[in-house]
């Protein structure tokens, strides 16, 4: 069985506030992905993104993050930042 994959999309979120330098900044999980709703190999990234709570069949899993900065009026300088975390599902 091949295992399901949830490409991700683009959740802009833009806080229109200055962070202070060394001031953590944070978020809640935000699911985001697209799906062909006739598309029956798509049930699984449908039910996933619909259901409001986080949970992944048994397996190991990748979720993947990343958010963008920039300077004043979303001028340069940008940072991005990426990261990819394993997880392990067990039943």
């Amino acid at each position: 069985m091949t295992k399901p994959v949830v490409n991700g999309a683009a959740a802009s979120r833009v806080y229109g506030a200055q962070s202070a330098v060394a001031a953590p900044l944070t978020t809640g999980f935000v699911k985001s992905g697209g799906y062909v709703p006739d598309d029956p190999t798509d049930d699984f990234v449908e039910s996933f993104l619909k259901d409001p709570i986080f949970r992944l069949p048994a397996g190991n899993w990748g979720v993947e993050a990343s958010a963008e900065f920039f300077g004043e009026g979303c001028n340069l300088p940008q940072i991005k930042l990426m990261t990819r975390v394993p997880i392990v599902v067990t039943e």
